[in-house]
């Protein structure tokens, strides 16, 4: 009987785990299919949290996931005694940590499946993803624009003009480094060509949040790339210095109603800095504001949750993932873990990607490996 239960057991970790990839690839993917379509990713997301219910066998994950979801009431809850609460902001700010029901199975199926075969299939995801926006921004600037504008008319996709040519923002570039993992024993040709497909996305997003990470992140994982790169900073500077400084004057111009608005964001949270935070669904009134929050996350974190509840915020999010992955860092592929996470902190300074359903996949990734790792410590072939 104990045989059949652990087979009903692990047949049901095996189904998670093809659920979790297929919401991932949803998710994904859901600002290029039709906009009346994105009530599919419910059908997703909904069996797959249900699934990670099932699975609860951990009362540790069980605590750290019910603390959670008891801070986040909390913070909802208490600005509708004390504040003027907009309830569609309230609502908005609290639809992100039903995500976090997924950690119950993630912290299963990283008993059987290693953390390099998940990695690896999300990464295989995401390449296609990028292979399938590098068409489109073809077709769109150099291209007659007919498999683009089809995009352009019935997704969500950000298709923007500028500077005659076309801003094409898709929020989940910062996984790129999950491409390192894909290309872990690839040939060197292949490398490039990827990376080169990655940075021509990036680049036309016109995110240089996105631009800085990919640059930083590949300095630290490759050695080649930081002699390259600082051979053609060097070249560049000496051949090319006056036009070097006509595009940064120019990027500068371009850029400076986004400086001024971060700036004022700074600013802001001077003037309203708090010891217990203004709590979830406070309306904030300011230049920036995306939708219900702020441009940067992490301003709009310590304005919210005050000094107390910030430091759970980044330890949940920024501190523990980091503390773990840099342990563990001479494990094979936890360091890229580390830089997937260290991608989103750096696009998330200029933009509010963490607080959204695919932003938080790698934050799950990490907690959930947080949780599990002293168990996977003693297995050996398990990272």
């Amino acid at each position: 009987m104990t045989s059949l239960n652990n087979r009903k057991s692990i047949n049901l970790v095996d189904l998670y785990y093809y659920l979790f990839l297929a919401t991932f690839a949803i998710i994904l993917f859901s600002n290029v299919i039709p906009s009346n379509w994105i009530t599919v990713t419910r059908l997703f997301v909904f069996p797959t949290a249900v699934l990670s219910i099932v699975l609860i066998d951990s009362k540790r994950t069980l605590i750290f996931v019910l603390f959670f979801f008891t801070f986040i009431c909390i913070y909802s809850l208490y600005p509708l005694l004390t504040n003027d609460v907009e309830l569609n902001s309230l609502i908005k700010n609290t639809r992100y940590p039903i995500y976090f029901i997924l950690i119950f199975g993630l912290v299963n199926i990283m008993k059987i499946f290693p953390l390099r075969e998940i990695l690896y299939r999300m990464s295989q995801i995401y390449l296609v993803k990028q292979i399938f926006m590098f068409s489109i921004i073809i077709d769109m600037n150099f291209g007659a624009g007919f498999f683009s504008n089809y995009f352009l008319n019935s997704s969500n996709l950000l298709i923007a003009r500028l500077e005659d040519s076309y801003r094409i923002l898709d929020i989940y570039s910062y996984f790129f480094p999950l491409a390192f993992i894909y290309l872990f024993d690839k040939k060197n040709i292949t490398k490039i060509l990827i990376f080169s497909i990655i940075f021509f996305v990036l680049y036309h997003s016109n995110t240089y949040g996105f631009l800085i990470s990919f640059m930083l992140v590949l300095s630290f994982k490759y050695k080649f790339f930081r002699r390259s790169l600082l051979i053609v900073g060097v070249l560049l500077f000496v051949f090319l210095s006056n036009e070097l400084i006509e595009y940064f004057n120019t990027l500068a111009a371009l850029k400076s109603v986004s400086i001024d608005v971060k700036l004022n964001q700074v600013t802001h949270l001077i003037d309203n800095m708090s010891f217990f935070g203004q709590g979830l669904g406070v309306l904030i009134d300011i230049q920036g504001r995306v939708d219900s929050m702020l441009e940067n996350t992490f301003i709009y974190w310590i304005i919210i949750y005050g000094a107390i509840g910030s430091i759970v915020i980044f330890s949940y999010f920024v501190f523990l993932p980091s503390l773990i992955c840099y342990k563990l860092r001479y494990k094979p592929f936890v360091i890229d873990l580390f830089y997937l996470n260290m991608s989103l902190w750096i696009s998330t300074s200029f933009n509010p990607f963490l607080e959204s359903n695919v932003g938080i996949i790698p934050m799950l990734i990490s907690i959930s490996f947080y949780i599990n790792y002293r168990r996977l410590e003693g297995k050996k072939g398990v990272i």
